[in-house]
C-alpha cells in the first residue's frame, strides 16, 4: 500500500508529510511518527499503512 516510490503519503522523499528530509512532522531522525527506520506509520520501506 505504501511502497516507498508511488505511495502519495509516505513517499520517503515528495511525501509533504512524511518526507524523510524536511518534513517537520515526520523528520527521518526524531520524528516519533514518521520516522523513515522505525515508525510503524511512516516507515519508507515495509509501514502496511505509509
Amino acid at each position: 500500500v505504501a511502497q516507498a516510490t508511488t505511495a502519495p503519503v509516505a513517499q520517503a522523499t515528495t511525501a509533504p508529510v512524511a518526507q524523510a528530509t524536511t518534513a517537520p512532522v515526520a523528520q527521518a531522525t526524531t520524528a516519533p511518527v514518521a520516522q523513515a527506520t522505525t515508525a510503524p506509520v511512516a516507515q519508507a520501506t515495509t509501514a502496511p499503512v505509509a
